[in-house]
């Protein structure tokens, strides 16, 4: 999914034009660092997160995968 598409339907109405100002600033300005924090987005950040994490941590595990022999294997193919 574009994260055009991604704004567009899950974020909220009010919060878009915020964020398709910061695009716009990212785009057009190099990376500078810091920069002051945008207060609506902060509080709507700060809001949701909570709900946000309790959504992630119901979300069923995948179980651990063990990469050792594919890391290996992707190791000796880059040696010869």
């Amino acid at each position: 999914m574009l994260f055009s598409e991604l704004v567009e339907t899950q974020l909220e109405p009010e919060l878009r034009p915020i964020i398709d100002d910061l695009l716009a600033l990212k785009k057009a300005t190099p990376e500078i660092g810091e920069m002051p924090r945008i207060a609506a987005l902060n509080t709507f950040i700060e809001q949701n997160i909570g709900l946000l994490r309790t959504q992630i941590a119901a979300l069923p595990q995948e179980p651990q995968r063990e990469w050792g022999p594919l890391n290996e294997l992707f190791l000796s193919i880059l040696k010869d």
